[in-house]
């Protein structure tokens, strides 16, 4: 855990608050991702041996399909390490390709609930606008059902936090821990929102 020092109001105030949550992708997400990498290096192996493509025609085949097989690859790696840490003053993200922090005085903290796919399907990503999607398995820019925009990270499971924010767009995340989580935004003093 860090300590820090903050002005904050032309006081200095030490703070240590830094609780970090694991956003859980579910097996069948890991699978997939896996199947998927493993295929495309098969496809660059076969492309790379192949004697019959033209210069030009080859290396672009082989630049393209490997390009795509590095993202993925850094897709699933960073499945392992995707998390959500609190600081006294911000939310930081740390999904592949999408990280981002969030002050929190712009999430609407009275809003911030663990919800049901099943019983909320609101709240449920429905298009993906930019991001990756795949069965147990969605990072990036989806839009809602609800017609609304979300930063997700997302696994198998049926229970996610839903976190709005007033900069146009809600965080939608499947946690460990999901009711702490709720409770240490929740119960943050108005005191600690301001900057």
């Amino acid at each position: 855990m860090n300590v820090s020092i903050i002005l904050r109001s032309g006081n200095l105030v030490v703070s240590n608050m830094q609780e970090t949550f694991n956003i859980v992708i579910g097996g069948k997400g890991i699978a997939w991702m896996l199947v998927m990498d493993f295929v495309l290096i098969a496809i660059f192996v076969h492309l790379w041996g192949k004697d019959d493509l033209s210069g030009l025609w080859r290396w672009t085949t082989l630049a393209t399909v490997g390009a795509v097989t590095a993202s993925l690859l850094l897709f699933t790696a960073g499945a392992f390490f995707s998390k959500i840490t609190v600081f006294d003053d911000s939310l930081k993200i740390s999904i592949p390709f999408y990280a981002r922090t969030v002050l929190l005085s712009a999430v609407d903290a009275q809003q911030i609930a663990v919800v049901s796919f099943d019983d909320h399907k609101g709240y449920k990503p429905s298009f993906r606008t930019n991001g990756l999607g795949v069965p147990g398995y969605g990072v990036g820019w989806f839009l809602l059902r609800d017609g609304t925009r979300a930063l997700v990270a997302i696994g198998s499971a049926d229970n996610a936090v839903y976190i709005p924010t007033s900069e146009g767009f809600s965080i939608l995340a499947t946690i460990e821990n999901p009711d702490s989580f709720v409770s240490l935004i929740t119960g943050i003093p108005s005191e600690a929102h301001s900057l």
